[in-house]
This record gives structure tokens, C-alpha cells and sequence, in this order.
């Protein structure tokens, strides 16, 4: 058969701009002409003003729009901000760090930080200036940080700050709430109903939220199943968010969870998130590294969840979401600052709770939870109260008070998971160091089985035909450097013998991983060739059986794994 890499590939929403003449907005600017050149301006925003209208300013699509970085921002409502997918609105720093910073607002509790309504199809960026990873900072001391509300949809955010100005505490009250807040909230007439309006395609990366007293990132309202709203008495169903990408954030020193995804029930990924220090307000019912809620349906993958030394906090990954949910690659710690101690202090790894009679599929979808690596919790490694179907395969549960507990499943299957709650018989690199990659010596090496991943949590590649236990594979390859093997004479697939058949095979092996290449007929070596020489074989008449044989090539390295494995062909001797 032949060798595939399969690649578990995403779509990342880009938003990208055409080319505009640049002419500059009204006001005087602290950034000359030549920086607003540079940036690409077609409109500065020179002084401060509480409100935004794209409208006013004259606003097109494709159009840039710059904040000046010598500017002392205050709180701030964008509206109509308008573009179109083809050529987005782009809202960027220019000339150095931009802070809106709330607190200059001289309202000691004023109710948000920067807030976007009834705009559409842009992006904001803080790389307008290569000095700064995050261009656009933003504080408050109450409310939303940022907030996505009232028919806003198809944005992108990405290299903004959002930063508390001092530590959380579970008395603290100048940290606001929640850090990016992403939601329209239920109308009394129905206008944001699910059906009604549609939240499209978010794009959430290379963030950095930190000390904000709410959630590090708050996105979908909840009660997929609607719930009557106090303020009008109505039964409301909340709006979907379809085409959801949260990728790359560090969130970190956060109140309640460090990031909360709801009613995300089409086309969902939340990859590659750094979640540390969460729950520091010690409430018990918002206090999760990632909790994936109602309505939610997605892919859930190579994420690190810290929460770090401290009192008995939430747990570590909370899925109250449909089934067809696949959680792999992650990451996830509870052991406090000595990883040899067990030092309990999350309730679980991962918890599973969703009974909701509603969800169309809630039933029938399987929750999918492989390769991950789970250390330490208070409670269970895994805890499990729902009736979707759960596979649960090559995870390592370690450092844990107690096993598992799945109460209420349909169907559970357990396959190649190893509970351990010592953390020594793994043999990790280095465990007091959070460092939970696999030594050869671990026997979680080639104890898996083959769950379709091409990728490890550090995005090495997989290598077939060895399957590790958890998070990380040992061994794992560079994409691009992982061996191929092929056959290429004789050129067809299929070959009818006469006499002996000459068989030359062609090796890619860019890193030199490979130590021998060995011929398979019909299930049986009949020779080797060891590196470096020319990889090439002479089968005799006398070894073939009458009619077909199958012949294949392997390589394999110098552990004698397997690394590559040619196309299969058929040879028929009549």
C-alpha cells in the first residue's frame, strides 16, 4: 500500500485588503505624512472621541483606518464599519503601540473598553509597527474589553493587548470583565434569533489577554435552547456563530474561564492556545481552563491548559457541547509548582455534561478525545455524565486522585489510554518542569493504536505504523523531513514475470533517519540493503509462487521502526 501523510488541514479566516489612495482623515495628526504613508492610511484617527461612525468618516471598503499611537484613547463604540469580504476594513496602529485605555475616561466605573456595533467585514491588527508583537492595548475598569455586539459579524482580531492594570484577586474591582466579548445579545423582537441573523466567520489569533476579571475571551451568548429573557418576558433562541477560528492567544492571570466558546455550532476550531492562571476569582461555576458550552460543535486541538499553583480551581477542559466534537493534542496540567507532590488542585481533566433533550444531535454525535495528555487533578482524570457516545483512545491520564467516572453514556470506548497517578512511570523528559514530551524508555511509546492523526501537539508529524500514547510523539518528524519510499521499476503496479523481475526503489530521506531498506514478498523479507547504497533488488524465478505475489519495500530506522513503506505490486508468474 502506499504511504500518505494525511494532514488534519483548517481554514484560517484571512482577511486581506486591496490598494486604495491614501488621503488623510480630518483633524491634526501627531503622525506625519510619511508615517501614515507607511501604514497605508486612508483614514487617521488623530484625536479622541467616544464615538466612531464609519459613516461620518467616510468609510469604504478596503479602506484603512489608523490610530495614532500618541494618542490618550478613552473608551470607544465603533459603528458601521463596513466593508466586504473581497476588501475588509482594516483598523490598525501607526507609529507606535496604540493604548485605549478606559481608565483616562475619568468614570471610575465606566462599562466598557472598545466596543463595535452594526459593522461587518473587517479586521483590526496591532501589526502596524514591527516594534511591538501586540500594536492595539486595551483597558477598563469595568465591562467588556472589546466587545462584538449588536449585529456585528465577519471580523477578525488579531496582535491586540488586552490587559488588566493590576493583578486578580477574588475581592478585586478596577480588572473589568471579560477580556474580548463576542455576542449579540438576544432582541425582544426576535431580530437576533437564531434563524433570524447569523453571526459569520470570526477570526480570533495571536492575542495576549491577561488580568481582566471575566472570562479571557467570551464568545456566544449561551442558552442554545433559548430561555425567557427577563427584560421582555419572551422566549428567545440565541443566535448561532458559524465559521468560528481561535487560534494562537495566550491567555493568562484571568477570574473566570480562560476561554469560554458557546453556540459555535457550525465549523469551530480553538487550537494552539496558551491558558494559564485561570479562575483566580475561585467561583466555582465560571472557573475552567476551556470551557466548549451549548451549541458548540468543533475541533478542540493542541492546546496547553495551565492553571498553575493555588487553591482547588475548575476543571481543566469542560465540554457541554454537541457530540461530533474531537478533542486531541492538548495539553492539560493541574499539579501546581511541584509536578512530583500531586498537588490536587483542579476538580478534572477533562469533564463531559450534556443532557440537553434539545441539541438535534446531541444523541447521536460522539465525542472524540485522543491523544491528549491530562496531569493531575483532584478529582478524576476524566469525568463523563452525557449521553452522546464517547471514544476515548491513546490518552495519558497521570498524577489524578481518582481513575475515571462515566455515569449516563450511551457508549463509551476506552482503547490504548494509560491512568497512572504516578507521574515517574511515564518517563517524561522532565515532569517538574512541565516538560510531558515521551523518552524512549516510556511505555507509552508504540502503546497506541491508530487514531488517523498525522501531527503531534509541537505539530511534528506522526510517524505510521508506531502509535504513542498522548500528547506528543516520540520521534516525531519535521513536515516535510519524514521519509518516503517508492517503487520505480518496474513502472506499472501490476507486472507479469518472466524469469527474474529487477526491482529499484527510490528513497527520500532528507534528515538520514533511515538505516536499511528491506523487500517483502508475499509477507516474507527476501533481502536488505543497508545505507548507503543504492536501494535495488533481483528477484529469482525460483522465489515466486504460481500465479499472483504481492511485493512491497520498507525502510526502517535505526531503533528498527518502521518509517516508510512503498506502494504495493502485484507480480503474476503464469
Amino acid at each position: 500500500m502506499q504511504k500518505y501523510i494525511k494532514f488534519l488541514c483548517y481554514l484560517t479566516f484571512l482577511l486581506t485588503s486591496s490598494a486604495h489612495a491614501i488621503s488623510q482623515g480630518a483633524g491634526n495628526t501627531s503622525i506625519t505624512n510619511a508615517q501614515q504613508q507607511s501604514c497605508g492610511c486612508d483614514h487617521t484617527i488623530s484625536t479622541y472621541n467616544w464615538l466612531v461612525d464609519g459613516g461620518t468618516l467616510g468609510v469604504q471598503p478596503g479602506d484603512t483606518i489608523c490610530l495614532d499611537s500618541s494618542v490618550a484613547y478613552a473608551n470607544m463604540t465603533w459603528r458601521n464599519i463596513i466593508g466586504t469580504q473581497e476588501d475588509p476594513v482594516i483598523i490598525t496602529n501607526c507609529g507606535g503601540q496604540v493604548y485605549i485605555n478606559a481608565h483616562n475616561s475619568g468614570t471610575p466605573n465606566i462599562g466598557y473598553g472598545w466596543r463595535f456595533k452594526s459593522s461587518s467585514f473587517f479586521k483590526i491588527s496591532g501589526d502596524g509597527d514591527t516594534n511591538h508583537d501586540y500594536g492595539i492595548k486595551v483597558s477598563t475598569p469595568g465591562g467588556f474589553y472589546i466587545t462584538m455586539e449588536h449585529f456585528t459579524t465577519n471580523f477578525e482580531i488579531s496582535n491586540v493587548e488586552v490587559a488588566g492594570i493590576s493583578p486578580v484577586t477574588p475581592t478585586s474591582t478596577q480588572n473589568g470583565f471579560a477580556g474580548i466579548g463576542i455576542k449579540t445579545k438576544p432582541y425582544c423582537d426576535g431580530s437576533s434569533d437564531r434563524g433570524a441573523w447569523t453571526m459569520h466567520d470570526v477570526s480570533v489569533h495571536d492575542n495576549y489577554i491577561h488580568d481582566v476579571g471575566g472570562e479571557g475571551l467570551y464568545i456566544g451568548y449561551g442558552f442554545y435552547d433559548g430561555r425567557v429573557e427577563s427584560n421582555c418576558g419572551a422566549l428567545r433562541i440565541p443566535h448561532a456563530i458559524r465559521g468560528l477560528r481561535v487560534f494562537n492567544n495566550k491567555v493568562e492571570d484571568v477570574g473566570y474561564d480562560g476561554i469560554q466558546v458557546k453556540n459555535a455550532d457550525t465549523d469551530a476550531e480553538i487550537h494552539n492556545n496558551f491558558i494559564a492562571n485561570y479562575g483566580l476569582r475561585e467561583n466555582g461555576n465560571h472557573d475552567e481552563g476551556l470551557l466548549v458550552g451549548d451549541g458548540t460543535e468543533a475541533l478542540i486541538y493542541n492546546n496547553w491548559i495551565d492553571n498553575g499553583p493555588g487553591v482547588k480551581k475548575g476543571n481543566g477542559i469542560q465540554l457541554n457541547a454537541f457530540g461530533n466534537t474531537k478533542v486531541f493534542n492538548n495539553v492539560v496540567i493541574g499539579l501546581g509548582q511541584d509536578a512530583t507532590q500531586n498537588l490536587y488542585n483542579k476538580r478534572d481533566s477533562i469533564y463531559i455534561n450534556n443532557n440537553s433533550s434539545a441539541f438535534s444531535n446531541a444523541k447521536t454525535g460522539t465525542f472524540e478525545i485522543y491523544n491528549n495528555t491530562f496531569i493531575g487533578a483532584q478529582n478524576y482524570g476524566i469525568e463523563a455524565y452525557t449521553p452522546q457516545a464517547i471514544e476515548l483512545k491513546n490518552n495519558i491520564f497521570a498524577g489524578y486522585a481518582q481513575q475515571s467516572s462515566f455515569g449516563f453514556t450511551a457508549s463509551q470506548t476506552n482503547i490504548s489510554n494509560i491512568f497512572n497517578m504516578d507521574l515517574s512511570t511515564f518517563n517524561f523528559v522532565d515532569a517538574l518542569n512541565h516538560d510531558f514530551r515521551l523518552q524512549l524508555s516510556s511505555p507509552a511509546v508504540g502503546a497506541g493504536v491508530n487514531t488517523q492523526l498525522s501531527f503531534d501537539h509541537d505539530n511534528l508529524l506522526r510517524v505510521d505504523n508506531v502509535f504513542d500514547v498522548g500528547a506528543y510523539e516520540y520521534g516525531g518528524a519535521l513536515a516535510g523531513s519524514i521519509p518516503t519510499l517508492s517503487i520505480l521499476t518496474p513502472s506499472s503496479n501490476i507486472h507479469t514475470a518472466r524469469g527474474a523481475v529487477f526491482i529499484e526503489v527510490g528513497l527520500t530521506d532528507s534528515t538520514n533517519v533511515v538505516e536499511k531498506v528491506q523487500y517483502v514478498l508475499n509477507g516474507k523479507l527476501i533481502g536488505t540493503d543497508l545505507l548507503p547504497r543504492k536501494t535495488e533488488h533481483w528477484i529469482g524465478g525460483q522465489r515466486f509462487d504460481i500465479g499472483t505475489n504481492d511485493f512491497h519495500a520498507i525502510a526502517l530506522d535505526f531503533s528498527g521502526q518502521i518509517v516508510a513503506q512503498s506502494q504495493n505490486i502485484t507480480i503474476t508468474v503464469n
